[in-house]
């Protein structure tokens, strides 16, 4: 790859492919997975010669038994209607997908003001919202706002702060629960069908 490639490699739907060929998500994704994960990846690229990407993740501390055994209990399903609110496109794709597999009907975005937007023109399309906590607009000013247009509306919060513990702030706003990132797809869809179900989440 030329410099100008890899300056772009990583942003959203840029690609080298022609029209219908390719989407310009796949570099996309993948580095919002290991960014997500607080991990890198480092490329070398010589045009002519070859490219070289190298991932990097963070080890986990435990015995090997700890992470060698696998849920292999089927994620619970549903047919409810989600909205996911999160800045980052790599969540929201990854997530939505998975959802969408379990039978939920999810819509995605990625503007904390869009997707305020869409909800004001019909608050009663949607059953939950999952939300970012650090976006452009507040996760917690998006559920002050959702719940102005909706009351009881259940919301679900997304956070990378560890040092938001205050549950009786969170649930005040309508949020049911709360998913520390990086959060798998098993805690995702445990939560959201705990919520749906009147179990109320711990943060």
């Amino acid at each position: 790859m030329t410099p100008e490639i890899m300056a772009r490699m990583f942003d959203p739907y840029f690609t080298t492919e022609t029209q219908g060929e390719g989407t310009g998500l796949g570099l996309a994704i993948s580095h919002g997975i290991v960014k997500s994960h607080h991990g890198a990846i480092d490329v070398t690229s010589i045009p002519g010669v070859g490219t070289t990407f190298r991932v990097y993740l963070p080890s986990l501390e435990g015995s090997e038994d700890q992470f060698s055994q696998p849920d292999d209990k089927p994620l619970p399903r549903g047919n409810e209607r989600i909205l996911f609110v999160d800045d980052e496109l790599a969540v929201t794709l990854t997530n939505g997908k998975v959802m969408e597999i379990l039978g939920y009907v999810v819509v995605t975005k990625n503007n904390p003001i869009e997707a305020l937007d869409l909800f004001r023109k019909n608050p009663q399309g949607f059953d939950l919202v999952i939300t970012d906590l650090t976006m452009p607009q507040t996760g917690i000013a998006l559920a002050h706002e959702f719940h102005r247009l909706r009351p009881g509306l259940p919301l679900i919060l997304c956070t990378g702060a560890d040092s938001f513990d205050n549950q009786n702030a969170l649930f005040g706003c309508g949020f049911r629960g709360v998913l520390r990132k990086p959060f798998s797809s098993r805690e995702l869809a445990i939560l959201v069908r705990q919520v749906f179900d009147g179990k109320k989440g711990a943060p």
